[in-house]
């Protein structure tokens, strides 16, 4: 029989069609639980590029207003995969023992948290007897105890209100507040409204670091999807460090910021690649520079009574899926 033209592109038509349609019913559901935050740039780049569905991936986004949000349905199991802060996943692990490994690091912030205050406040000492917003047990508060305690200010001294970052930023700029524990781009934009910083995570580097975290049974059920995660992940991370104008504009977008306001408010984190990541985790033999930060931060917190119980830091982390990576 002679094949037309037409036949030709009907049957073309009809293969391709079962193809696309094929690839798509073989993508492996993933569901990401995150906060709104600028050191997620990996992840907003690799959404953006479509690098997780060339991974094999349909990853359903599921964003939060807290980095803690996400702990519960992640020990619920309503989420795989949580991006968050080394505080809160000790703060989940002391709550939820043997919930939580760590798979990889994502960044660490270096100015882009802050405790901002009206410019008649001069420093932290200064804040006795003011209002300050803060969210209790979580990051904001962290920083705002560990910058107490270098000034040796009784945290008792101050009136806190508990608010999420975002409403602190936000009432803060309003001018209901003396003082607030934010992050970007609530810091800019608190600044912008007169404010001053009087500590910052540059303050205390290396110590505010998100990272991966799973459930130990989410890596025995689902361990082929979270390693095709970190690779589209550290893929969406390598473009964002190689075209860093074009990823502001990407994360500006996940952001609602400007280009040139997102670029500089990223200008204050440190994205981790993949070698970092694994240098940093290090090995159960030889534990690697945030393992030590880890237990630090537990011990802090401890003292703090922010959680009841320190988990063995080493425990928490898992980089065997990193060494898998191709």
């Amino acid at each position: 029989m002679r094949t037309t033209p037409l036949l030709l592109r009907a049957l073309c038509a009809v293969t391709c069609s079962f193809a696309i349609t094929s690839h798509a019913q073989t993508l492996k559901t993933v569901r990401v639980a995150h906060d709104i935050w600028v050191g997620y740039a990996g992840y907003y780049v690799a959404l953006d590029k479509k690098f997780f569905k060339d991974a094999g991936l349909k990853v359903v986004d599921k964003t939060f207003n807290m980095p803690a949000d996400g702990v519960v349905p992640l020990i619920q199991g309503d989420v795989d995969i949580h991006l968050s802060t080394l505080d809160t996943f000790l703060g989940a692990e002391s709550h939820s023992p043997g919930n939580i490994r760590m798979v990889a690091l994502v960044d660490s912030s270096n100015g882009a948290d802050a405790v901002i205050a009206k410019s008649s406040i001069p420093d932290l000492a200064a804040l006795k007897g003011k209002t300050v917003g803060v969210s209790l047990g979580q990051t904001s508060h962290f920083l705002l105890l560990k910058g107490l305690a270098e000034k040796k200010v009784p945290v008792s001294e101050l009136k806190l209100v508990n608010m999420n970052a975002d409403a602190a930023g936000n009432a803060f700029a309003a001018g209901k507040l003396d003082a607030a524990v934010t992050w970007e781009p609530f810091v800019t934009q608190a600044l912008s409204k007169g404010g001053k910083v009087l500590y910052s995570s540059s303050d205390a580097p290396d110590t505010i670091i998100n990272a991966v975290a799973v459930k130990p049974k989410t890596l025995e059920t689902k361990r082929p999807e979270v390693i095709a995660f970190l690779k589209a992940y550290f893929r969406g991370v390598d473009w964002a460090l190689q075209n860093p104008a074009a990823a502001a504009v990407i994360v500006g977008k996940a952001l609602q910021q400007k280009p040139d306001e997102m670029r500089a408010m990223m200008a204050k984190d440190k994205l981790y690649t993949k070698a970092e990541s694994v240098t940093l985790i290090g090995t159960a033999a030889a534990p690697g520079k945030v393992v030590v930060t880890t237990g630090e931060v537990g011990d802090f917190m401890l003292a703090n009574k922010v959680i009841s119980r320190k988990a063995n830091a080493a425990e928490l982390f898992d980089a065997s899926l990193l060494e898998e990576l191709k």
